[in-house]
């Protein structure tokens, strides 16, 4: 138990750090660069962040849940590597076709070195996950996201240059790979090094599949609402709309934190103790509602001294789309727990096949609202995609559990 009670620990203190890395990015861009080059960052994530989410196929999430042993970790490693290949050749073809300036298309190429660099610290990551041993990647997020942010603004400070900055960024989490995770996943692994077998790689690539699908769902639901402000509006509106509303990440991130070493718990619990599974699941989401709470309490009462203090003075009229983020981030939070919960069933068709329809939702929510666009359309679009989630994953969630104690009061049966 105080073994896991310092996992969680490091968790939080390793994703806070990053998280505090990635929003001081939006900052430090806002101060020392332009509205529209917060917009440029935007809309290059909103575009490299879901196609890196699909090819992940979530594969940490597959590996701490793998309690069974179905596959050994270098055979999750070969997969990291050919997906990846295949993600960073499709962002360069679009990238190609991209009707954008010089800045946009440098911006997306650093950026993608950037996330290919994360997609390799996340994956050695698992190992550690699945060893419960999270201090060291704890560090690495650390070193991340406060090295990142540094190695961006003396870029930034350097050149005036928004993908000079990037490049910077991307160089500072190549070393940290280079020089701690792979030493530290090399070690746990002992004489046996990382290698490319290939033999299982297709079979993972099916079975994770509808997690790299619901991955694309989940930032889809941020981001979908960034390309209608891109396309409806200007750069400009885009860099307001995503400093603002990236507060919500903040909070996911942490709530994350906080999920991620309950995965194989809540694997374990649902093979075996049901009951232990649903408490765990109801801890987790009030421990989430508490915090979307309390987000949007301080939204409506510091939001303008938060975004002033955040970014520059200019942002603090956009203080109503906070609070409109905030009360998203309510939903958001608790999907978090939940979503682990149900990943930790390894019922991942299910999951994916039941998440489909949310991005068409919102869809359909933007698209009626074509002539009366505006940034709180899209905030609420955020809004309105979060609640459907919930909705969602809660049938999903008491179908899987009520399918499992019938399934284990089967096996007690004489």
């Amino acid at each position: 138990m105080l073994a896991f009670k310092y996992n969680v620990l490091y968790s939080v203190i390793g994703n806070a750090l990053f998280s505090l890395g990635m929003w001081l990015n939006i900052s430090v861009i806002a101060k020392l660069g332009s509205v529209e080059a917060v917009g440029d960052y935007a809309l290059a994530n909103a575009i490299i962040s879901p196609l890196f989410g699909l090819f992940s196929l979530n594969i940490r999430a597959a590996v701490a849940t793998d309690v069974r042993g179905q596959f050994e970790y270098e055979a999750y490693f070969a997969t990291r590597i050919v997906t990846s290949i295949i993600c960073t050749v499709v962002i360069i073809i679009i990238t190609f076709f991209l009707e954008r300036n010089y800045e946009i298309w440098a911006t997306m190429i650093v950026l993608t070195v950037a996330k290919l660099t994360e997609s390799f610290c996340d994956i050695r990551s698992a190992l550690l996950l699945k060893l419960n041993n999270m201090k060291p990647v704890a560090i690495s997020l650390g070193l991340r996201g406060i090295g990142g942010v540094l190695s961006l603004a003396f870029g930034l400070l350097v050149s005036g240059s928004l993908p000079v900055g990037l490049a910077c960024l991307a160089t500072s989490w190549i070393a940290v790979y280079y020089c701690y995770d792979r030493q530290i996943t090399n070690t746990q692994l002992g004489q046996q090094q990382i290698s490319t077998e290939y033999s299982s790689v297709k079979t993972i690539i099916w079975l994770c599949l509808p997690l790299g699908v619901l991955l694309l769902i989940n930032m889809s639901i941020n981001n979908i609402p960034r390309y209608f402000v891109s396309s409806w509006l200007d750069q400009r509106a885009l860099g307001y709309f995503a400093a603002t509303t990236y507060f919500i990440f903040l909070g996911s991130i942490f709530v994350n934190a906080l999920a991620l070493p309950l995965h194989q718990s809540f694997s374990k619990c649902f093979d075996n103790d049901i009951q232990r599974f649903k408490l765990m699941l109801v801890q987790g989401l009030g421990v989430a509602l508490l915090l979307g709470v309390c987000g949007v309490l301080i939204a409506i009462y510091c939001g303008e001294s938060i975004l002033t203090l955040a970014y520059t003075k200019e942002y603090a009229e956009y203080s109503y789309l906070l609070i409109w983020t905030m009360i998203a981030s309510v939903a958001l939070y608790c999907s978090v727990m939940m979503g682990t919960a149900i990943t930790a069933t390894r019922k991942f068709k299910s999951q994916m096949l039941a998440n489909l329809p949310i991005p068409i939702i919102t869809l359909l929510f933007l698209l009626a609202a074509h002539g009366s666009f505006t940034l709180v359309t899209a905030a609420q679009a955020i809004l309105v995609a979060y609640c459907t989630k919930l909705v969602v994953q809660t049938g999903l969630i008491a179908y899987l559990v009520l399918e499992r104690e019938k399934s284990l009061s089967g096996n007690l049966l004489p």
